[in-house]
């Protein structure tokens, strides 16, 4: 889980805005081989990487609500960006319209016109107390993603997080701090994710890695991840 940030000086990139506060829910992107994308929301160039809750020991594990197959627009959206957009009917959760498979999220999603799909586009819920139902719901929205090809592949899926306090950096199951390559925005990139692993160290006495992300160009090719020692702004 990846969430793509803006360096702000005197401002934590790990804490949430007011925005994400007053609606309850931080947005992130999933990427893994079977969901890839060519680029992060709004262009960012750096953020941060939760590691797998599975193996985040000892930290907090902020509640996937619910994940889109693609960016939904959900600073728009009810029930902390999982649910309708009031502009647009059957923009609601999936669940709730008898739409359980990526076959039927597919046929939902091309109902409207191309430019208003991601807005009325509804979302597979994966809370935690959904138990049992909430993996294969997850699994549908990957596939979903497949389903919807290089509309996909152009814009990042979406996952909405239950958002945490701030200063809660040394619970955070943070991985890792990253920048993208092969793009104008790169040395930028590069400078704010060092900025950012230095705050986190002062702040924490925690020290996360910064790593490059390179995201394909092209569908069929996988985004590569790689540690220099020359990326880092402070030693390990």
């Amino acid at each position: 889980m990846i969430r793509g940030t803006s360096y702000r000086e005197g401002r934590y990139a790990w804490d949430n805005s007011p925005a994400n506060h007053e609606s309850g829910g931080v947005s992130f992107s999933y990427l893994r081989k079977d969901s890839v994308y060519r680029k992060l929301a709004y262009g960012y160039t750096n953020g941060y990487i939760f590691e797998p809750y599975t193996f985040a020991v000892d930290k907090v594990h902020p509640e996937v609500m619910c994940s889109f197959p693609v960016d939904a627009s959900t600073s728009q959206r009810e029930d902390k960006g999982c649910g309708v957009n009031p502009t647009y009917a059957g923009s609601g959760l999936c669940a709730y319209q008898g739409i359980s498979t990526a076959q039927q999220w597919w046929q939902h999603y091309q109902r409207v016109p191309s430019a208003s799909r991601r807005s009325a586009q509804c979302g597979f819920e994966v809370r935690d107390e959904l138990n049992w139902r909430a993996g294969p719901a997850f699994i549908e929205s990957l596939a979903a993603m497949a389903l919807a090809g290089k509309e996909s592949f152009d814009t990042q899926n979406e996952l909405r997080l239950a958002v945490w306090a701030d200063g809660s950096g040394t619970s955070l199951p943070l991985e890792a701090f990253f920048y993208t390559v092969g793009n104008a925005g790169e040395a930028q990139g590069r400078s704010d994710a060092q900025h950012n692993q230095r705050d986190f160290l002062k702040s924490s006495r925690i020290w996360v890695p910064v790593i490059s992300i390179k995201l394909p160009a092209i569908q069929g090719v996988d985004a590569t991840f790689r540690y220099s020692a020359a990326d880092q702004g402070v030693t390990p």
